[in-house]
């Protein structure tokens, strides 16, 4: 192949004919055109052998069998004419030492006016050298090779001015026999070879590394776009392994995603390519013994292969479906967001970072370690490395369940529909025969006639064929023998006559499905609407039935015996490709009608008493006389793996109450939790407004009592048994006159402080003199200090009474039920009323704090 200006010139394949394809003539039913026939020059097996130039085009081979060298001829493309470049027609044949063997399988490249060729083999052994060729002298030079970098089959590609990447082949030494084994070269490394060194060098490739290959075809973008991309095309593998593209500058492979859509061709064998703009197009090539005419186009911008007659497509690759691409742009758009905000609040931080990530740390393990009261660390640090293993576990486990439902395999659950009368529709049928005389009649195996529901098609199917399609209307109804009457009959009969037909085809199909009505523009006499099941069908039956290549539920007949058929109507509900379908419930499906068929013909000729006599029958039967249903559904759905992860769950529950006891569960979720900004502040005034009486006073945060005011009274009730034994002992031994300490303010007890505030705890008094002593404890001791602690117990009552009111609104708010207690305040209000409480009773109580009750 090679391409000059808006035109490409295919030459080779063992035949000396030059064809033309014109850029603009891709899109037409024939866009290959012959210019040129040569025999003398069937060049054959030159994949890498053509070299175009501004005004024509060189093949570097074996043009003569008999030639035991390589030769070099050039074609005009204007004059259409050949002409011997060097070799045994041009007359400067110098010698087999000068001059490189005969081969194929070789690559050739045009440097400036410098051909090289590299490698490739004869019928008996491997070349295994490179050699140069001056365009200018006409003269050639061998190259010095390393062994080890010898290739037969491989391609040759000049990507710069300096160097030449040469890939896949197989690996085959000097001069090594054949046939013999040879491995395929691996394309995880290129063979890069230096222009001005004349030296080969092993560039190490990384990216999903394509399947090794041979015969293959490389196109080289025309763009001049930076980096500069190479397109390889497979000569064998699957679909999905067949394009892969390398970026030159990187270094880097890229896969291309193979399809099922005819827009894409099968893999191929010393193809075509050549750019177009960012199209790629490819073809003719050779697949085992058969070649393929007809040309393909690759877009190069969303790597889609494009049917010639319809316009690029823009979908994702087929080989991810939609919904898992959007799972992917998901993912990457929330991972982007969660980075960029990431680094903003670093930036924002400045400095301040590492003090933030440490008060983070810090709050972490506040909220991750709480050992309980009286609890060793040892058996707290056991709880959480459980925890983080079984966390570890489960996030593996969502991962893999996850990635099951994914790419869990659609099967299909059969029913048939429920049909009290029994009776099923007939098919629609085709019956193409290549002779015109013949004439089909039909019926029922009751005499009911049919052939008024049989049309000629006029539209022709293929040539020399005249076709019949048989649409039977909805009323048309075969039912069981036992009860033909209730129905049209039990079986339908088809008879041939006249003419002396070859065979009949027959092609059958559901009658709410039946892809003629479209494609031969046939009247809809029933209001049938059509619709193709996807671009794939409507391809497929365009163009291989016109060519009589469809297998499926065509059946050719022998005109002149009978034929037994059955057939099943099949209704087939379909998931469609939608994120929501990976629930498992609720699906959203489409539903498409299929027909199943098989026939069994007689092994003698038939012999009929009417007359005139049918050629042959076909005789066709229902399999079943109801609907067979085949409903789509996934094996594994997000139903099943929440039942999964669920009950794993609970097991891991139940096995760390068994292991390490019961934790009772925070009743605030994840609303309360995160809550931020104005949220936090209602949420916690709210919390204030219901539940914290006048002063502070929390349970289990708060100590029941205060730790100031009760060390303030041990101390008052040490001082005062050693303030009376020192008075004691002092009036007894001096009888002066003792001051009175009423006037004194005691230094424990000052008078702005309150006797029940929550402060720190104070510290035992240091030692005093008899003086201070005496004065702490005088002014009326025992009235004051008993007056004191009735006060300290009416204190005491209400903080009691504080708290286990709060504790009454925390359990009935997060903890319990609260419907018992309500249904015991009613039964208690069909009883009599208490009697009255005795006069101290109401004394002590009147002393306490009114308390409200609590309203929801």
């Amino acid at each position: 192949m090679a391409q000059i200006n808006t035109t490409v010139y295919v030459f080779g394949g063992g035949q000396g004919n030059v064809w033309t394809i014109d850029h603009n003539d891709l899109n037409s039913d024939h866009p290959a055109n012959l210019i040129e026939t040569n025999s003398d020059r069937a060049y054959q097996y030159i994949p890498n052998g053509l070299i175009y130039q501004q005004d024509g085009f060189l093949v570097v081979g074996a043009a003569h069998p008999q030639d035991p060298q390589l030769s070099i001829d050039y074609f005009n493309v204007t004059s259409h004419t050949w002409q011997s470049i060097y070799g045994a027609n041009a007359g400067n044949n110098t010698g087999d030492a000068t001059r490189p063997a005969a081969r194929f399988y070789h690559a050739t490249v045009l440097i400036n006016d410098q051909i090289l060729v590299y490698g490739g083999q004869n019928k008996t052994h491997a070349m295994g050298d490179l050699w140069s060729f001056s365009l200018a002298t006409h003269q050639w030079t061998s190259l010095p090779l390393d062994p080890h970098y010898s290739r037969c089959g491989s391609s040759l590609t000049w990507i710069n001015n300096s160097s030449c990447v040469v890939l896949g082949g197989y690996a085959c030494a000097p001069q090594q026999p054949l046939p013999s084994p040879r491995p395929l070269s691996s394309l995880s490394s290129a063979l890069l070879f230096d222009i001005t060194n004349r030296t080969f060098i092993e560039k190490p490739l990384t990216g999903p590394l394509p399947t090794p290959r041979l015969f293959h075809t490389t196109v080289q973008s025309q763009d001049g776009s930076t980096p500069p991309y190479q397109i390889y095309t497979s000569s064998q593998g699957q679909l999905q392994d067949m394009v892969a593209m390398l970026n030159t500058q990187a270094w880097q492979w890229q896969s291309v995603p193979g399809t099922d859509n005819l827009a894409q061709p099968l893999p191929q064998a010393m193809a075509v390519g050549w750019m177009q703009d960012d199209l790629l197009v490819y073809g003719f090539g050779t697949t085992y013994q058969s070649v393929d005419d007809a040309i393909y186009i690759l877009d190069t911008g969303n790597l889609q292969w494009q049917a010639l007659d319809q316009p690029v497509s823009v979908d994702p690759p087929t080989n991810l479906s939609k919904t898992r691409f959007i799972l992917h742009i998901a993912f990457a758009v929330v991972g982007g967001v969660c980075l960029l905000v990431l680094i903003g609040i670093m930036i924002r931080l400045g400095r301040r970072c590492l003090d933030v990530v440490k008060q983070w740390i810090g709050n972490a393990k506040k909220t991750i370690w709480k050992p309980r009261i009286g609890e060793p660390a040892w058996a707290e640090s056991t709880r959480l490395t459980l925890m983080f293993i079984t966390m570890t576990f489960f996030a593996f486990l969502i991962f893999f369940l996850v990635n099951q439902v994914i790419n869990s395999p659609i099967i299909d659950q059969v029913s048939y529909s429920d049909n009290p009368t029994m009776s099923i529709s007939a098919p629609d049928i085709r019956f193409c025969t290549n002779d015109t005389q013949t004439v089909i009649r039909c019926a029922t195996d009751i005499g009911m006639q049919c052939s008024d529901y049989l049309i000629k098609i006029a539209a022709p199917v293929r040539p020399k064929q005249i076709c019949y399609l048989f649409m039977a209307p909805p009323n048309f109804q075969l039912v069981p023998t036992n009860d033909r009457t209730a129905g049209n009959g039990s079986y339908i009969k088809f008879d041939y006559y006249f003419g002396q037909p070859a065979g009949i085809e027959t092609a059958l199909y559901h009658p709410l499905h039946n892809p003629n009505l479209v494609s031969y523009k046939l009247p809809d006499v029933y209001n049938r609407s059509f619709t193709w099941k996807d671009a794939m069908e409507q391809a497929s039956f365009t163009v291989w039935d016109r060519k009589g290549v469809l297998t499926k539920n065509v059946h050719h007949l022998n005109s002149h015996v009978v034929t037994s058929g059955s057939y099943e109507l099949i209704q087939h509900t379909t998931l469609r490709d939608t994120l929501w379908n990976y629930a498992g419930f609720s699906p959203q499906v489409d539903t498409n009608y299929e027909i199943d068929s098989q026939v069994l013909p007689e092994t003698m000729s038939s012999q009929y008493s009417s007359e005139p006599a049918p050629l042959g029958s076909f005789h066709l039967y229902p399999m079943h006389y109801e609907t067979k249903v085949l409903h789509e559904q996934r094996a594994f759905a997000l139903v099943n793996a929440t039942g999964v992860f669920g009950g794993l769950f609970g097991l891991f529950v139940s096995f760390q109450v068994v292991i390490f006891g019961y934790r009772p569960r925070s009743p605030w979720g994840i609303i309360h939790r995160w809550s931020v900004g104005q949220m936090r502040s209602s949420l916690l005034h709210e919390l204030h407004k219901k539940f914290i009486p006048q002063s502070l006073n929390v349970p289990i945060v708060t100590p029941m009592r205060g730790e100031s005011v009760m060390t303030m009274l041990k101390h008052q009730s040490i001082m005062r048994k050693t303030t009376t034994n020192t008075l004691s002992s002092t009036q007894s031994s001096s009888p002066a006159t003792v001051r009175s300490p009423c006037a004194m303010p005691s230094p424990l007890l000052p008078s702005s402080t309150l006797p029940f505030a929550v402060s720190t705890p104070t510290q035992p008094p240091p030692a005093a003199s008899l003086s201070s002593f005496f004065d702490m404890t005088m002014c009326d001791e025992p009235e004051s200090y008993s007056a004191s602690a009735s006060d300290l117990d009416t204190e005491r009552l209400t903080r009691m009474e504080d708290r286990m009111e709060m504790l009454e609104k925390l359990f009935q708010a997060y903890y319990i039920d609260d419907e018992i207690f309500f249904a015991l305040e009613s039964a208690l209000r069909h009883e009599s009323r208490p009697p009255a409480p005795p006069p101290q009773q109401q004394r002590q109580r009147s002393m306490l704090r009114f308390r409200s009750p609590f309203k929801r």
